[in-house]
């Protein structure tokens, strides 16, 4: 007897001891809402992830959806302190509850004291967006070997580039002087960041994002013997040709 009630009194103590700390961080009374957004993973027919803006200070949410997509049958992702999230009292699940937003709703966080925090989330329907931006981050020849099954990746910073602008949709590149001619153009590496929703070069599908952030793509690897052309796609689904030279100092 005296041993069980030596371990009732451990068992409280520990106990006593979580809520205390629990308590201390206020993490106990934490219901918040931190981040809402529809990817095209989740939501099939998006042609880009759109990201709410969440104000703490006022409990809202406001969440731009675009005008081609049903907007009452779409799943939202989303992160959250608490325990559950809720849209008007019917639980919600990360990534895979269907929720209609074609109307304004109340998205409810509860926290670990059972109580709830009740957020008001706004949609608003935008047309889809016309932007084709691109920006060049860099053209190398970085290299990539296989040995015994494993890839390794590297470059020679000495192929980074510098452009000037021939046009709106004509990009020079010319080498830095004080590193001679381009290596063999037939293998470089375009890296770049676009606001498009895809960039092609002839049938091939390019990969946007630096070397540097494991964005590699065999797509990427261009031939620049000669001018590379490459078709920029827009959310609104209207194209543009951006043509891309690389010249040697003189």
């Amino acid at each position: 007897m005296r041993i069980n009630s030596i371990l009732e009194l451990l068992t409280l103590a520990l106990l006593s001891s979580l809520v205390s700390c629990v308590f201390t961080d206020g993490s106990f009374h934490t219901k918040e809402l931190l981040s809402l957004r529809l990817t095209m993973a989740d939501n099939p027919s998006l042609r880009k992830e759109y990201v709410a803006a969440i104000d703490q200070g006022t409990s809202t949410i406001r969440l731009n959806v675009p005008t081609y997509v049903d907007p009452s049958h779409l799943v939202p992702r989303f992160e959250f302190d608490g325990i559950a999230v809720s849209g008007d009292s019917l639980g919600w699940e990360s990534g895979k509850t269907f929720v209609d937003l074609s109307t304004t709703r109340t998205v409810q966080v509860k926290g670990l004291d059972d109580q709830e925090r009740n957020y008001t989330l706004t949609v608003t329907r935008t047309p889809p967006d016309a932007s084709t931006g691109f920006a060049v981050e860099a053209i190398d020849s970085s290299l990539y070997l296989s040995y015994n099954g494993t890839t390794y990746y590297g470059r020679n910073e000495q192929y980074w580039s510098h452009s000037t602008t021939a046009d709106a949709n004509h990009l020079v590149f010319t080498r830095y002087n004080d590193y001679g001619p381009w290596p063999n153009r037939t293998h470089l590496y375009l890296e770049y960041q676009t606001l498009a929703i895809s960039v092609s070069a002839g049938t091939s599908n390019l990969i946007s994002g630096s070397l540097y952030q494991g964005a590699f793509s065999e797509a990427n690897w261009l031939d620049f013997t000669n001018p590379v052309v490459l078709t920029l796609t827009a959310e609104d689904l209207s194209t543009r040709t951006l043509t891309i030279t690389l010249v040697d100092p003189l």
